[in-house]
């Protein structure tokens, strides 16, 4: 038995035209459409996020280069949820943005052996306090779904490949001037898949509250 069915951005952006109308089963797409296609599709997936979308590409155990002072730039694919450990093992506190604010700057500027806390902002991350000596940090973190290739499989799991087909076409049935009432079918179907694809992806969790102090 066959599990390893996919598809590539490539063929993802056919079938997107052939909902469309646009190319029939036989025809062979332009590269022109083909290339609004492939734009739509690098932008729905950067999107899919806003839409509750936490994809499985959780690095961890990625090293964070240190040489000196307080801020160390992030890896170039970070996105969110970041867990970072020093070499010994400790795990440092992520502070929030009221923490950092409510900080002085003498308080931010004290120094010790090894960073206890890091503040996140943009690219890179401030440790604190200062560390004097290598921290040895490592980062588990979310990382930003990569650019897709018309070659290349989209940066997702098998169960989305179909419904990004759908996905696309609904980004993109204005530019191709479809007809309003394909055009609508495409994106009710495509907010259906989408609905039950992100539902599924949902971790189950209880949910639990306390009384504040």
């Amino acid at each position: 038995m066959s599990t390893t069915w996919a598809q590539t951005a490539g063929e993802i952006c056919r079938s997107a035209l052939e909902l469309m109308g646009v190319i029939s089963a036989v025809e062979t797409p332009s590269a022109e459409d083909t290339s609004v296609c492939m734009r739509a599709l690098n932008g729905l997936l950067k999107e899919l996020p806003s839409l509750g979308y936490l994809w499985p590409e959780y690095r961890t155990g990625v090293a964070v280069s240190w040489t000196s002072g307080a801020v160390v730039t992030l890896p170039t694919d970070y996105h969110d949820f970041p867990l970072m450990r020093r070499a010994d093992g400790e795990i440092l506190h992520q502070l929030t943005a009221i923490e950092w604010a409510n900080m002085d700057a003498a308080t931010r500027a004290q120094t010790a052996e090894k960073p206890s806390a890091f503040f996140v902002q943009g690219t890179s991350a401030t440790l604190w306090p200062v560390p004097t000596t290598a921290p040895g940090l490592v980062l588990d973190y979310q990382s930003i779904i990569s650019d897709d290739a018309a070659n290349a499989q989209p940066d997702m799991p098998q169960s989305w490949h179909h419904a990004l087909g759908w996905g696309v076409a609904s980004e993109c049935w204005l530019k191709f001037s479809v007809p309003a009432e394909l055009g609508a079918q495409i994106d009710m179907k495509w907010q259906g898949r989408a609905s039950r694809l992100l539902a599924m992806a949902a971790e189950n969790a209880p949910i639990e509250f306390t009384v504040a102090d």
